[in-house]
């Protein structure tokens, strides 16, 4: 049967003869070969989607490749789906236990779900293949590290450095250990090694523009987390660290951008929307930022900052009466009822609208709290004012 398909197949046969386990039907295995190699090209355009399907329909219709079985991993642990991935890798070290990225891989997700022994197993046991793999050895040191083991962890990492490291993943993980032992300035040259050598893996790009970011190092940080958009829009952590960059720098635009893609991949995220919702504040989009408050406010009703932003909003659009009624919500509770500067904001809401009376009132109750100087002065200048009689 071999003998046919290679035949069949001509000069090419023999590349394919090398690549096929010897475990099952030839010619099922070039079916599924097929959407392999589509899966393959889906990937390098950041189509997630369709390389997900092509890899399990590659896997479907043969099972027995541990290579259909890694790349099916890979995709799955590019959309952040870690049990998925985890079990695809399992399947591709069983049908090869030699199959040193896939322990590398299996290592590496099972440590995203904080199964650290787990991981610790997978990694030992890709080196038990190769004890000289630097990458391994760089995650066996994070993971003692992260059990709580630094001698153990500084006594693997101080051994890569006698290994070969080419590998990109070696510096990433390298970066990842300088991190998270504050070593700022050698983390961020490991992240950059990682990205220089691996130029089309966002990971790389997102890792090493954060360390820039934490260095205050803004202008180049921006360049790095916008290449890790374009080279794969889906996952929203990247959408989310190139808002707060934008942000840091005041370009809110392009952080609500950035923010609103983050939230169209995860619709029901708090966080993104709070700070779409400064992005759009602090452009002055008050239009923009007053519904997100709102939703806000729904979620954290009792949250300070968000009353003051919707509350500035409200008035900023000539909103007074939405703004006075909000406000008669919040110094209807004890804990507002003594604050003067809820009382200073409902009186300006009523003197907008020409409600000098109940104006009047909300200063008196502003006065009433036993504001500290200066506010007690300027408060008692605007009622005073207001207590002035109109001029004829």
């Amino acid at each position: 049967m071999i003998g046919l398909f290679v035949i069949l197949l001509g000069g090419a046969g023999f590349q394919l003869l090398q690549e096929f386990p010897f475990n099952g039907n030839p010619a099922i295995w070039l079916q599924a070969k097929e959407h392999f190699s589509n899966g393959v090209q889906a990937s390098k355009r950041s189509n997630t989607t369709e390389a997900l399907a092509r890899f399990t329909k590659a896997n479907a219709l043969y099972p027995n490749d541990p290579n259909f079985q890694f790349a099916l991993g890979q995709v799955l642990e590019r959309q952040r789906k870690y049990p998925e991935a985890e079990a695809a890798y399992n399947r591709a070290v069983a049908l090869n236990k030699n199959y040193i990225q896939g322990w590398f891989r299996l290592g590496k997700v099972l440590s995203y779900q904080n199964k650290v022994n787990e991981g610790l197993d997978a990694t030992r046991t890709g080196l038990k293949v190769d004890p000289d793999d630097a990458a391994l050895q760089a995650q066996l040191a994070l993971l003692l590290a992260s059990q709580g083991l630094p001698d153990q962890a500084e006594k693997v990492f101080d051994g890569t450095r006698q290994l070969e490291r080419d590998d990109a993943e070696y510096w990433f993980l390298a970066g990842q250990y300088y991190r998270r032992s504050h070593k700022n300035q050698e983390a961020t040259a490991a992240f950059r090694q990682a990205a220089q050598k691996n130029p089309e893996e966002p990971d790389f790009s997102e890792w090493l523009g954060m360390s820039l970011y934490s260095s205050g190092q803004i202008e180049e940080a921006l360049s790095w987390l916008d290449r890790a958009t374009k080279l794969d829009p889906n996952p929203v952590s990247y959408w989310e660290n190139l808002g707060d960059c934008h942000l840091r720098m005041k370009r809110y635009d392009k952080a609500a951008i950035s923010f609103l893609n983050a939230i169209d991949g995860d619709k029901d995220n708090v966080t993104y929307k709070e700070k779409l919702a400064l992005s759009y504040y602090n452009d002055r989009k008050y239009d923009l930022a007053q519904p997100l408050l709102e939703g806000l406010l729904l979620v954290k009703p009792k949250h300070s900052d968000y009353r003051i932003a919707l509350v500035n909003s409200l008035m900023s659009q000539n909103k007074f009466a939405e703004a006075e009624k909000v406000l008669t919500v919040y110094v209807a509770e004890p804990e507002q009822a003594n604050t003067f500067q809820t009382w200073v904001f409902l009186a300006g809401a009523q003197q907008w609208q020409g409600k000098t009376a109940q104006a009047k009132e909300s200063y008196k109750h502003a006065l009433a709290t036993k504001p500290p100087e200066p506010a007690k002065t300027k408060i008692e200048a605007m009622l005073k004012a207001l207590e002035k009689p109109a001029s004829k």
